[in-house]
C-alpha cells in the first residue's frame, strides 16, 4: 500500500514537471512571436521612411501617402514649408496590433540633408 502511494506521488510530480515545462515553452514561443511582430512593424516604418525621403528628395511638394510593404501597412505624412520638412512614417503590422513610428526632419537649404531620425515611443 505504501509503495502505491509513493508511486502515485512520483507520478503526480512527474506530470506537474512536464506540464510546467510545456507551459514555459509556450510562453517563450509567444514572447518570440511578439518580438518578431514588433521588429516587422519597425522594419516597415523604416522602409516607408526610406520611400518618403526618396520621394521628397525628388519632389519637394511630396505630401505623403499610404504604402504597403509586405504585410506592413504604413501611413506617411509630410509637414512643414520652405526648405524644411518633418516626415513621419507610422507602420502597423498584424492587424494594427504592433505599431511603430519614425520621424525625420529634413532640410535642403544648400543640399538635401537629414537633420534627425528617431523612433517615436508614444
Amino acid at each position: 500500500m505504501t509503495l502505491l502511494i509513493v508511486v502515485l506521488i512520483i507520478a503526480a510530480v512527474a506530470v506537474l514537471l512536464a506540464t510546467t515545462a510545456g507551459l514555459t515553452g509556450i510562453d517563450a514561443l509567444q514572447i518570440g512571436m511578439r518580438q518578431d511582430a514588433a521588429l516587422e512593424a519597425f522594419a516597415g516604418a523604416d522602409g516607408c521612411m526610406e520611400v518618403a525621403l526618396k520621394k521628397l528628395h525628388d519632389d519637394h511638394n511630396y505630401a505623403g501617402e499610404t504604402v504597403t510593404l509586405g504585410g506592413t501597412a504604413c501611413v506617411i505624412t509630410v509637414t512643414g514649408s520652405g526648405t524644411s520638412r518633418t516626415v513621419k512614417a507610422r507602420a502597423s503590422y498584424s492587424s494594427a496590433a504592433y505599431i511603430r513610428e519614425i520621424q525625420s526632419n529634413v532640410d535642403w537649404t544648400t543640399k538635401f540633408q537629414i537633420m534627425s531620425w528617431q523612433e517615436n515611443t508614444n
